[in-house]
């Protein structure tokens, strides 16, 4: 909706989050277009896409509206327009957009418009038939040409092994008969050049031998073998050849492979259910010349008629592409292409207004920052017919639910769509798109977390972005326009998995010390390690570790300047203080996420004025999370600020959490809770307020709420103006988008139970599903280690004597970790990590204030319909 993207600047300063971080404000409006202008102000509005119109006829069926036989006639010239595109597609035929929109011919036009058409599809028909019929009759004399090429073999044979007697019968054994298979041509006359006897013509008669000739598909020739073979027993006698090159087949629009058959058969009842069969099979029957004189004449004569039909193959060709050269140019197909679709748009959107006495009556939504625009072309449209009188537009007042419509660019679509997947947002409902710009692409990274992965995705990425022109509509394939309509996703995920492959310090597996690192190793050692990259200054301030060393002191209280310090790298509970690391914070990111959803849900019910669900269902939410889980957070900085001496004394924080809900805390005349550390004072009494706070929270978001609800319920239905009431209830039926209310105290109840529960459980289960930031950041560094070690550093590592062979190994050894890096590492893991960011959001993200019950708003726009159309031909 790109190009729908425009409101008045005097709008945007009243409404600054309408757009983006809340839906458009709609108004439903009705238009009152005269006969002789309706035209014009449906093309102008579809031009500009800002209205979605309603159909105001739907007790009517397609063939009971005003415009079918214009719908109709423009589907006709739509099935032409097909029939040239299959055309130009089958050739491969380029087709050359216009550069302009082309502009919607008057109706007066339309006529001209179809001749055009129906002159190149009439000549392409002519054309295509003609190619048809010339392509079977060429078809037929390669054939011929084949068999008569194998028979001339054949006859040469047979010159040099004539028979030097004939004993009038015919028995079909091939002692007798055939003793040479070749010899069977010359069995066709009882009288002919080629030198067999002559026997009396009666006794011929009755034991006549029958040749059949021609060609068979190659995938029949077994079953063809054993039909005649089950007909004719052995009586009849089959011989195939085989034939090099594929033949034409104009009615199966292909090349096929065939053999040549040769049948002998005896007797002409025989030879009549052979020539069936041949039928049955489809195969190509040719019968042979009854002498060496006609046999020449008709190789002279179908080489011949070979080398024409090819010449006037190729002319009518010329011809044909001549015509696809000119119904390609910019002006013709693609010009008409266009307009058609347009004009069937504009007609179909026709029919869903009302006629009336003096013109039509439409209605449709549109924003509220459009409206004056809206009601500027309608009267534009009248004052250039001459057309004067009251005004042409005027708002309607309905209780349906207005669709939903976020002003949105090329880069916020992707975003946009992450959230449409889950559901369109209710009207006026806050949009979690914007905020998902940031907290996808982070929550990825810190799955992803590897800045040298980051790298390679951001690449692809930038890629995308910087040609998107020219990639965009390159290829219909689903898979490549997934990536490329998420271009802008997967560079921001890229950059972000930068920043946090530096956090971590994790570059393709590997550590960096850029800054030189905050510990020495006691006892020091000068040595270069296998897993972490030294720079000369550390090398001569003896700031290098050595790898078996247990113990490091710092180096006075100077920390590491970014990130996580290099020499963790080596230390031997590395992979303990990551796991710490990241787990805890990805509760703390997990919390902060869920806590901000919350804080949003304030706007929602401040926006619909519901103090109710403010007082007794925000506020109540909010204590119960900071209650519990912000004092999780709290505990985290505090273990990580304080120093704990000796470490060991480190309390667990999870324990500590467990023993607040248990109450369990230390008692001077019980040694046995001893171990239970106080971490600070008076910790006792604030856990247990903080406790019963939270507990406090369910009865009043599990009762106020719904008494208040079903006390203004029974309140409404005892009022005189149940009957108003009731009918404005009704009209929230209106097309089919409309909230329900419970009708009874049961469901009410129900309904906040229900959300009450899932809330204060989702609590918990989502503050542990945020740990999938933190497992799977462990498995991606984990795998790319692994990688690095048995692929990357055995190629490294190999100790062959000879140069080249260490050479080679190292070219291959890098080559291959390579490709299982970017396929497994980048691809494979990029898209678990997708999925897992994507239910982060989908579910514990937006579940605190986004229900997502809305419908999309999808304006009458003649550049989406056009879209929609060319994928669908194509």
């Amino acid at each position: 909706m790109n190009s729908t993207n425009r409101s008045s600047s005097k709008e945007s300063k009243r409404q600054p989050c309408s757009g983006v971080f809340r839906s458009e404000e709609m108004l439903l409006c009705q238009l009152f277009l005269r006969s002789d202008v309706a035209f014009q102000a449906t093309c102008r509005l579809g031009e500009l896409g800002i209205v979605e119109f309603r159909d105001l006829n739907g007790d009517l069926n397609a063939y009971q509206r005003k415009y079918v036989d214009e719908i109709k006639h423009i589907g006709e010239i739509q099935r032409k327009l097909i029939y040239l595109y299959q055309q130009m597609l089958k050739s491969n035929f380029p087709i050359i957009e216009p550069t302009d929109d082309p502009a919607i011919p008057k109706l007066k036009e339309v006529i001209a418009l179809e001749n055009q058409i129906e002159k190149f599809e009439s000549d392409l028909r002519e054309i295509n038939e003609h190619l048809y019929s010339l392509r079977i009759e060429r078809s037929e004399l390669v054939e011929m040409s084949m068999i008569l090429a194998k028979t001339n073999q054949l006859l040469e044979t047979t010159r040099r092994q004539r028979q030097s007697s004939f004993n009038g019968q015919y028995p079909m054994t091939d002692s007798n008969m055939m003793a040479n298979q070749n010899q069977a041509l010359d069995l066709e006359e009882p009288d002919n050049s080629f030198g067999i006897p002559k026997q009396s013509q009666q006794a011929y008669e009755c034991n006549r031998i029958h040749t059949v000739t021609g060609l068979l598909r190659a995938e029949k020739a077994l079953s063809f073998r054993k039909v005649i073979w089950r007909v004719c027993g052995q009586n009849a006698l089959i011989q195939f050849f085989d034939v090099d090159d594929a033949i034409d087949d104009a009615k199966a629009e292909e090349f096929v492979q065939k053999k040549i058959f040769l049948i002998m058969c005896q007797g002409d009842k025989l030879f009549g259910k052979i020539k069936k069969i041949c039928d049955g099979f489809h195969a190509s029957q040719y019968p042979l010349p009854d002498d060496e004189d006609h046999y020449r004449r008709l190789c002279t004569k179908v080489e011949q008629n070979l080398t024409d039909i090819q010449l006037v193959i190729e002319e009518t060709r010329l011809q044909y592409l001549a015509i696809l050269t000119t119904l390609a140019k910019p002006q013709h197909f693609p010009t008409w292409k266009i307009q058609v679709t347009k004009f069937r748009a504009i007609f179909t959107t026709m029919n869903m207004f009302q006629k009336t006495e003096k013109g039509f009556l439409a209605e449709g939504w549109c924003a509220r920052s459009d409206y004056h625009l809206l009601n500027g072309i309608v009267q534009e449209i009248n004052d250039r017919a001459g057309i004067l009188g009251q005004a042409v537009v005027e708002k309607v007042s309905t209780t349906s639910t207005p669709p939903t419509y976020f002003r949105l660019n090329r880069f916020t679509q992707g975003f946009q769509n992450i959230v449409d997947s889950y559901g369109i947002a209710t009207y006026r409902e806050m949009n979690p798109a914007p905020y998902t710009i940031i907290t996808f692409p982070f929550l990825f990274a810190m799955m992803f977390a590897d800045a040298g992965h980051g790298f390679l995705m951001m690449l692809f990425g930038l890629w995308m972005v910087l040609y998107e022109r020219r990639l965009k509509g390159k290829s219909n394939n689903e898979i490549w326009l997934t990536f490329f309509d998420g271009r802008y996703i997967i560079l921001l995920m890229g950059l972000f998995s930068i920043y946090t492959g530096s956090i971590y310090n994790d570059i393709f597996a590997k550590g960096y010390n850029l800054f030189g690192t905050s510990f020495i190793a006691n006892p020091p050692a000068i040595q270069m390690l296998d897993n972490l990259i030294i720079t000369n200054e550390d090398k001569n301030n003896n700031t290098v570790f050595d790898k078996n060393s247990q113990f490091y002191i710092p180096k006075g209280d100077r920390s590491y300047p970014y990130g996580i310090d290099p020499a963790w790298q080596i230390s031997s509970n590395k992979i303990l203080f990551l796991n710490s690391f990241k787990m805890k914070l990805s509760v703390i990111v997990g919390v902060t996420q869920m806590f901000f959803g919350v804080m949003i849900s304030f706007c929602n019910h401040f926006n619909t004025k519901n103090w109710t669900s403010i007082l007794f269902e925000f506020i109540p939410q909010i204590i119960f999370l900071l209650s519990l889980f912000g004092y999780m957070i709290a505990l985290i900085f505090v273990k990580w600020i304080k120093i704990w001496s000796p470490p060991a004394n480190a309390p667990s924080i999870l324990i500590d959490f467990i023993n607040m809900f248990l109450m369990k805390y230390p008692n001077e005349q019980a040694p046995e809770t001893k171990y239970l550390n106080p971490w600070y004072p008076h910790k006792k009494e604030i856990q247990t307020t903080l406790l019963l706070l939270a507990l406090i929270q369910v009865p009043i978001m599990l009762l106020i709420k719904p008494t208040i609800k079903v006390f203004f319920t029974n309140r409404r239905q005892r009022s005189p103006n149940i009957e108003e009431s009731t009918a404005s209830t009704s009209q929230q039926q209106d097309n089919g988008h409309h909230n329900e209310d419970e009708n009874s105290t049961g469901d009410i109840y129900i309904y906040q139970a229900i959300h009450t529960i899932e809330y204060c459980l989702g609590s918990v289960s989502h503050t542990a599903s945020y740990l999938r930031l933190w497992a799977l950041s462990l498995a991606h560094s984990q795998l790319s280690e692994v990688l690095w070690t048995m692929v990357m550093h055995a190629g490294f590592a190999n100790d062959n004597p000879n140069l080249i062979v260490r050479v080679i190994i190292t070219y291959f050894s890098f080559g291959f970790w390579a490709v299982l890096t970017v396929v497994i590492l980048v691809v494979m893991e990029g898209l678990s990590a997708f999925l897992h960011a994507l239910r982060l959001h989908w579910v514990e993200f937006q579940s605190k204030f986004y229900t997502g019950n809305g419908y999309a708003f999808r304006p009458f726009y003649l550049q989406r319909i056009l879209s929609e159309t060319n994928i669908l031909i194509e």
